[in-house]
């Protein structure tokens, strides 16, 4: 099958309303919850530490995957086919494996710094400064761009 083909989805309508429901739901929990979660940490400065930076980066991937992808999903499902165009499907697909990646990889970071902060609670903030922490976030922005990228090339 040719990669830039179109195919039509052979979804059910009782089951295309209910997923739409689901995912209009989804979209509106989504899109308030973690905007709610970035103005709490911007305004709490007790968030304001290396958790915080990894929690609001984690808001503000999913707040993309939320915007981006889950409208276009729900037009394309309405219509039982991509109806956006070859430059929003690629932008989308993009979009996708981006903020996802940097979703994922932002989990995996918060499930390391929880860890070292568990097993070494006294030495946790002397070896693990506050601008390593910005450099690894650039970083979890980087690798995803890359690897959302390739498709594309």
């Amino acid at each position: 099958m040719d990669v830039n083909s179109t195919t039509d989805y052979n979804i059910s309508t009782p089951v295309a309303v209910i997923f739409i429901i689901y995912m209009s739901i989804a979209t509106v929990i989504g899109v308030i919850g973690n905007i709610m979660a970035l103005m709490v940490i911007y305004h709490q400065s007790s968030l304001h530490n290396t958790a915080g930076i990894l929690m609001a980066n984690l808001a503000v991937a999913d707040l993309l995957i939320t915007i981006f992808n889950m409208p276009a999903t729900m037009v394309s499902l309405i219509s039982s086919r991509w109806p956006l165009g070859s430059i929003n499907c690629q932008f989308s697909g993009f979009m996708m494996t981006f903020a996802t990646g940097v979703s994922l990889f932002t989990l995996a970071v918060i499930s390391i710094d929880r860890c070292k902060s568990i097993i070494k609670p006294l030495r946790y903030q002397q070896h693990y400064p506050f601008r390593q922490y910005i450099a690894l976030i650039s970083l979890l922005w980087l690798f995803p761009c890359l690897m959302a990228t390739m498709p594309l090339l």
